[in-house]
């Protein structure tokens, strides 16, 4: 990597562990073996969901070590960390961050007859998601668990990860546009 350039952390580098939420939405088999074998950061949403996922977490042998949970909201999209969460970038000394978009809530449903009309998971009409989504909120209280500075950003995702080759590539699931954006501002590639 370029020394002095400020970047995105690429998806390939070692990671310091993993977002989690409980409830958790994973296998508990799958969440056992995380633990085991790397750091987990549980989004809790109150003491009784902390001590209900360190019993869990006890119960299937997992160190306590191993496990820092997080109080903080979380939304209807609390599942989707990788969607609304802080996202990892490099300053020009190294400095790792966290750097966080605004989240729009980005999971219509709908019924499966023709025409049906989008709708939230909340039975809400589609157009009502233009608020803030309780979800967002998290992002600084994950980068204080991390130990890292946090900068909101100015522009909104729609959810999907970006990820980064650690240079200029980025790749937005649903599209590249946020992610540019991530890159243009915080990165330093000029104004979205």
């Amino acid at each position: 990597m370029d020394p002095g350039k400020k970047r995105l952390v690429a998806e390939w580098e070692p990671a310091l562990g993993a977002f989690v939420t409980w409830p958790a939405a994973l296998p508990g088999t799958l969440l056992r073996d995380l633990a085991l074998d790397a750091h987990l950061w549980v989004l809790v949403t109150d003491a009784a969901s902390e001590t209900d996922a360190a019993a869990w977490f006890a119960s299937q042998g997992v160190s306590p070590d191993r496990v820092t949970f997080v109080r903080a909201p979380q939304g209807d999209d609390a599942v989707w960390v990788r969607d609304w969460g802080p996202h990892p970038v490099m300053d020009e000394h190294g400095q790792l961050w966290c750097v966080g978009p605004r989240y729009v809530y980005a999971t219509p449903f709908t019924a499966h007859e023709p025409g049906a009309p989008l709708e939230t998971a909340d039975r809400e009409p589609l157009a009502a998601l233009e608020y803030e989504p309780v979800d967002q909120r998290a992002q600084p209280a994950l980068a204080r668990a991390l130990g890292l500075p946090f900068e909101k950003l100015p522009h909104a995702f729609t959810g999907d990860n970006v990820l980064s080759d650690g240079h200029d590539l980025l790749n937005q699931h649903r599209g590249a546009r946020g992610g540019e954006q991530v890159r243009r501002c915080h990165v330093g590639r000029g104004a979205p």
